[in-house]
């Protein structure tokens, strides 16, 4: 169960941040495997990766990616499949930090892989700690999150919260402290403070993906905005390449909620049917659109 939970975070931490702070370099396929993902095409982002990292295994981008979308797999696999795939995970991630010490995302996601796994899969809080006091070295921000993580952990939820608003309070778009802020808001049906981190987070950067999603997902929840947000989703789902750490299914999803509350019915039932096309294991949505088509 451990290694399920430690693998969900790694899968987690693929989804938030719409552009990754790691230069490119030439032949980065980082774009590429980012919109396969968004695709639920997982397979064949990691088979991507994996060829990323036999053409150039020098370059951390391409150990981070064959990890996490390793963990990604293994999140969708049975428990013997799953115990490989986390052990490929973990390599490409320790590979990704040693080739880079400043590739803080993969990092990150190895500090979580230490903190959540069981010990003989490779789990080592004391080496979690570790990771995040260098972390917070080279990023006061991303420190912050790395003291949120090492909270969570030790079910310290209010301190989780905490070091996510500080580090809001440092850098108000920052994708991944905003999209933690405002989810914990929005599952507690606190749809002011949930706007008051998006508004200081448009205020920064309103062209940001995730800054436009995280507002429509709070539209799709809180039941206002309905049309504006609506039309930041079919802008968003209409790009051409998706952005990293973007999820289709999700946008389709929050669409398809919009439309509920529009009262548009039969479009709500088309945009569940297109994010169970993309996604048919994504939780709540079966049961929403059984609901829906039962009203």
């Amino acid at each position: 169960m451990r290694l399920l939970i430690a693998l969900s975070l790694l899968v987690v931490a693929q989804y938030v941040r719409a552009e990754s702070p790691i230069a490119t370099t030439a032949g980065d396929q980082s774009g590429k495997i980012a919109d396969l993902i968004a695709r639920n095409q997982f397979e064949q982002a990691h088979a991507a990766a994996l060829a990323w990292q036999e053409s150039k295994p020098e370059d951390s981008q391409a150990a981070f990616w064959v990890g996490g979308t390793a963990g990604q797999l293994a999140m969708r696999s049975g428990m013997f499949a799953a115990m490989g795939l986390a052990k490929t995970s973990r390599k490409g991630l320790v590979s990704a930090v040693e080739l880079d010490p400043a590739n803080i995302r993969a990092q990150f996601s190895l500090m979580q892989f230490y903190l959540m796994a069981p010990s003989m899969m490779g789990g080592d809080k004391d080496e979690a700690q570790a990771i995040a006091e260098r972390i917070a070295k080279q990023s006061p921000v991303e420190g912050l999150r790395a003291k949120a993580q090492l909270l969570a952990t030790d079910k310290d939820l209010d301190g989780w919260l905490r070091e996510n608003n500080a580090a809001l309070a440092l850098e108000p778009a920052h994708p991944d402290a905003l999209g933690a802020v405002v989810g914990a808001h929005l599952g507690k049906s606190e749809f002011d403070a949930a706007k008051l981190a998006i508004d200081a987070a448009k205020a920064v950067d309103p062209q940001q993906p995730v800054v436009r999603y995280q507002y429509a997902k709070w539209a799709a929840l809180s039941g206002q905005d309905l049309e504006p947000a609506l039309a930041i989703l079919d802008t968003l789902i209409a790009l051409p390449v998706y952005p990293d750490r973007f999820s289709l299914s999700g946008a389709h999803y929050r669409r398809a909620q919009i439309l509920a509350k529009l009262k548009r019915k039969e479009d709500a039932i088309a945009a569940y049917e297109a994010c169970l096309a993309i996604d048919p294991d994504m939780k709540g949505v079966s049961e929403e659109l059984a609901a829906l088509r039962e009203a």
